[in-house]
């Protein structure tokens, strides 16, 4: 499943391996995203910004999820 996201009104895309299990793959995207940047190691939030942008991106059967804005 590809995730796109906003870093400091960058864009950036995040590729993780797709699961039925969404609580798993809020897992794989969120570590995803705090291994790619130091600075989200302790952003507030992080998971419940994670799990809205993929709830709104499976609603639509997509293969891909807008999480927004991370920081």
């Amino acid at each position: 499943m590809r995730v796109n996201y906003l870093l400091h009104g960058e864009r950036h895309e995040l590729s993780v391996e797709e699961t039925d299990d969404l609580a798993e793959l809020c897992g794989r995207v969120e570590k995803g995203l705090r291994v790619a940047h130091t600075e989200l190691a302790s952003a507030p939030y992080l998971a419940e910004k994670v799990a809205d942008g993929l709830l709104n991106g499976l609603s639509t059967d997509a293969d891909e999820a807008d999480l927004g804005e991370v920081a």
